[in-house]
């Protein structure tokens, strides 16, 4: 079962209540008989789209009001039709392959009676037709395969199957991910009212193009090779733009790069912030402890409490924020901190 109860046809491999027919046992002359004994899921595997396992007969004289036939008998399921319809009709008979579908419907809109769920596996709504409805609550995606998997590389840097092509004075919603006022949009002719605050868009700032923007009611995360969570990558909000990860600024030939690393390093020495050059050399580094080095590995730590500890490389500084005459500032001699 798939979201809001719906059914799903079985994919890949798992346990599925499926009958499987043997048609040399089951069939005499032009007659096929078989009885459905499955009563409880068990193991099954679909055979991929390019098996030749599938037999696909010619239905002739069927009963039913819409009913896809192959145009022979074959194993090719590309000679099975498929319809393209505004609603679905009451009763489907359609040849399929598990991993494809039959039926496309547009309309979702149950008074029109395109809200029904329809053999499993065979029907695809699209939704993309529901005129104003609210009444369904659950809308199929809309697919648009992008390429070819064997295109033999002549799709390359072609424009994108959704293209808005140009604007006019931004800034402008291109895609509206979230409405936060749908009573809004849909008593809107042009189902296109102004843009809220609360939406979640996508959009142009600019007529030319030249600027992209992402706006969200309270926050906008990016997430790298897993699933949402409560910990992205990457996290916008009115107040802060926050890191999981460690972040670069690439250098050129002017600028240095800024590298800021995990606060939560596993060690006191760790650098969390450093300043390169544009060979990589660090010249400003601060590590967990809250030590600062400038060029060498001589560190300067300014206002800490208490009492420097432990070796320090010669020619670091540290003062104290809670010091007196002759324990305020400590200077490295020789591996030990000497006060000054």
């Amino acid at each position: 079962m798939g979201a809001y109860g719906r059914q799903g046809p079985p994919y890949g491999s798992g346990k599925f209540l499926v009958g499987q027919v043997s048609a040399k046992s089951a069939c005499t002359a032009t007659l096929c008989t078989f009885a459905d004994q499955s009563e409880s899921p068990a193991a099954f595997a679909v055979v991929g789209i390019s098996s030749p396992s599938i037999y696909y007969p010619v239905l002739d004289l069927w009963p039913g009001d819409l009913v896809l036939s192959s145009g022979n008998d074959t194993n090719n399921e590309i000679s099975t039709a498929t319809g393209h319809l505004d609603k679905l009709p009451q009763f489907v008979v359609a040849e399929v392959h598990p991993k494809m579908a039959s039926v496309f419907v547009q309309d979702c809109n149950p008074a029109l009676g395109g809200g029904g769920d329809g053999p499993v596996g065979i029907i695809r709504f699209s939704c993309q037709s529901i005129q104003g409805s609210q009444n369904t609550h659950f809308y199929g995606g809309l697919v648009l395969p992008n390429s070819m998997i064997y295109d033999g590389g002549h799709d390359r840097g072609l424009k994108g199957r959704l293209n808005f092509l140009t604007m006019g004075t931004g800034p402008l919603d291109a895609i509206t991910w979230f409405d936060s006022n749908p009573e809004k949009t849909l008593t809107n002719p042009w189902a296109r009212p102004d843009a809220d605050p609360a939406d979640a868009a996508t959009g142009i700032y600019d007529a030319l193009g030249t600027i992209l923007y992402d706006r969200a009611r309270t926050e906008i995360r990016s997430y790298i090779g897993k699933a949402p969570d409560q910990t992205p990558q990457e996290s916008l909000t009115t107040v802060m733009k926050k890191f999981s990860v460690p972040v670069r600024v690439q250098p050129d030939s002017d600028v240095p790069a800024i590298i800021v690393k995990q606060a939560n390093a596993p060690s006191p020495t760790a650098d969390i912030f450093q300043v390169q050059d544009k060979e990589g050399d660090v010249k400003v580094s601060v590590n967990k402890s809250g030590h600062l080095k400038l060029g060498g590995t001589a560190t300067i730590t300014l206002g800490a409490a208490g009492t420097p500890t432990g070796s320090c490389v010669t020619g670091s500084f540290y003062t104290r924020s809670d010091g007196g005459p002759g324990s305020t500032l400590y200077v490295c001699e020789n591996g030990n901190w000497v006060s000054k």
